[in-house]
């Protein structure tokens, strides 16, 4: 099972939060409904705090959902350009 809260704020960009429970250690890249995880959460969102934010706290670009679908997918099927972009220089290890 998932940690709701973690799901909460993701799916609300609540970046304090976020940042909040990954200094307390949190899984940056827990799995949360469908299998989508923070970094999917901001592709889908286009927010580029958010994907900034658990970047730097180590989320894996290349994790995928229930459906085989990478947060950068999300991005570019959504039309988040500048996060799709930044969100392919992290899988490309820049």
């Amino acid at each position: 099972m998932y940690n709701v809260q973690w799901i909460r704020a993701c799916d609300n960009g609540d970046i304090s939060t976020m940042e909040a429970m990954l200094k307390q250690g949190h899984d940056v890249n827990e799995r949360g409904p469908e299998n989508r995880t923070a970094i999917m959460f901001a592709g889908v969102t286009g927010n580029m705090a958010m994907a900034k934010l658990v970047v730097s706290y180590g989320a894996d670009p290349f994790m995928t959902d229930a459906r085989g679908r990478t947060a950068r997918m999300y991005a570019e099927r959504m039309g988040k350009t500048e996060v799709a972009e930044y969100l392919k220089d992290a899988e490309e290890g820049k």
